[in-house]
């Protein structure tokens, strides 16, 4: 047998699994509530012992995964905007933090008071290849020097410039890792995504009762986004017969959208911009959630919910008022008919925005050859798989939600995301796909495939 706990985000949950010696785990018990934040360790406390009551005082394996409940604060900042920065904010979201802020070229006065506002986790300071550019990173360290944060800034720059970054962020916090694209076209992630989540366990969530934690569980307690990339990552390993696939994950806080799938363009007249983009990549919109982050999820969904609100004839004020109690009480469910209306759309806003931003875009341009399409991400209208995990989503029964959401992203080519057209959905329909991400170093081939027989087609 195997415990898999999550802690920190909206619920603290658990599973106790029997695994088997090569096919899908048994679930035996499913345990889950609301999370006290003000110390993780009461949560996992009383889940753990609720779990243990099944099976005595035989002792059982116990992974722990953790979330910094709405994500780790990660502000990006590279040279050129389709290359070193795209690439360190691909880093940050795939290492499980939440990119708040990104700025590429030398940092302006504006930036840097955008900065001091959000007052981010972490600064990811990259840029240049090894022996290229110099100016523009030594210009963004030095502003970084005189900046009024207590955050952590990491540089995983030109690995030429190291001792003078070091000088100049002397009187800063400052971690120094590998160059995240040490010559033009070759990435070197891995090192940077490492040093991100040891910062993530060492300086972010240890006091919150993650030292006690750490003495009664079996291995390191891990980030929930980056365990969530590791069980994808095993989905796809381990059941090849699935093909490309995608998984949304709207949480309180936050909207992950996880893709498995190559993406590159597949249609004659059409030109790849940018860096090849990762086939298995991950994205987190921190202004997407259905609890700590309903108001700017209304915001970002504005225009589509005056249309949708019309059609469901929900008002104003009964969408408002849904929003200021799910901000306040969390944990709260809807009870009235408006309410459930209300969270209904949120849903649909969180998935519809979410799978938009994660996905490509195509665009016409005139060349000295004619016309051609320009790509920007990854076309993934051929993917034919979507998963369907998080609290809201794992309950669902038909989908309808989805086909609301979805259909409307038909806009015209230069504006429409590459999602995918015609898939199966298939939700997680016991709520376990965070509890397999926390089992899975017991055993990722078994997680795997329990995820996969736990999802229920729509």
């Amino acid at each position: 047998m195997v415990m898999g706990l999550d802690i920190g985000s909206t619920w603290t949950k658990g599973a106790l699994f029997s695994f088997s010696t090569d096919g899908p785990a048994t679930l035996l018990t499913r345990l889950q509530i609301a999370t006290p934040i003000e110390n993780l360790y009461h949560g996992f406390s009383k889940i753990k012992k609720g779990l243990m009551c099944e099976v005595g005082t035989q002792p059982v394996p116990c992974y722990v995964t953790s979330s910094a409940r709405g994500g780790l604060k990660v502000a990006a900042i590279g040279v050129v905007p389709d290359l070193t920065l795209s690439v360190a904010k691909q880093t940050v979201m795939n290492a499980g933090g939440k990119i708040t802020a990104s700025f590429s070229y030398k940092m302006t006065g504006f930036e840097k008071a955008r900065l001091e506002e959000i007052q981010p986790d972490i600064i990811f300071l990259a840029g240049g290849t090894d022996g290229g550019n110099e100016a523009i990173i030594l210009h963004n360290a030095q502003q970084l020097a005189t900046l009024s944060s207590e955050g952590i800034i990491l540089y995983a720059g030109n690995a030429k410039l190291q001792e003078r970054v070091c000088r100049i962020l002397n009187k800063k916090e400052l971690r120094i890792t590998e160059n995240i694209m040490p010559e033009v076209g070759t990435l070197n992630l891995e090192p940077a995504r490492e040093a991100i989540r040891d910062l993530f366990l060492s300086r972010l969530i240890d006091g919150k009762g993650l030292s006690v934690i750490q003495a009664e569980i079996t291995g390191e307690v891990r980030p929930t986004p980056r365990a969530m990339l590791d069980l994808v990552e095993a989905m796809d390993r381990y059941c090849p017969e699935m093909g490309e696939f995608c998984l949304l994950d709207p949480g309180g806080a936050t909207t992950d959208v996880y893709s498995c799938a190559v993406g590159t363009p597949n249609e004659s007249g059409t030109i790849l911009k940018g860096l090849t983009e990762p086939r298995i990549k991950r994205s987190v919109e921190g202004d997407l959630g259905l609890r700590v982050s309903a108001v700017p999820c209304v915001e970002a969904g504005n225009g589509y919910l005056a249309e949708r609100m019309q059609e469901m004839e929900l008002s104003k004020q009964d969408l408002d008022d849904w929003v200021t109690k799910a901000t306040q009480h969390p944990e709260g469910l809807p009870e009235t008919n408006e309410e459930k209306m209300a969270d209904t759309l949120l849903a649909e806003v969180c998935v519809r925005e979410a799978a938009g931003r994660h996905a490509g875009r195509m665009a016409e341009t005139l060349t000295a050859q004619g016309k051609v399409i320009l790509q920007r991400g990854k076309d993934l209208r051929s993917v034919r798989r979507v998963f369907l995990t998080g609290g809201y989503l794992s309950r669902l029964t038909e989908a309808t939600l989805l086909h609301c959401a979805f259909n409307r992203l038909n806009t015209p080519l230069e504006e429409a995301p590459l999602w995918p057209a015609e898939s199966e959905y298939y939700t997680d329909k016991d709520y376990l796909f965070p509890l397999l991400a926390a089992a899975l170093p017991g055993n990722p081939k078994v997680c795997a495939a329990t995820a996969i027989a736990n999802a229920r087609p729509l």
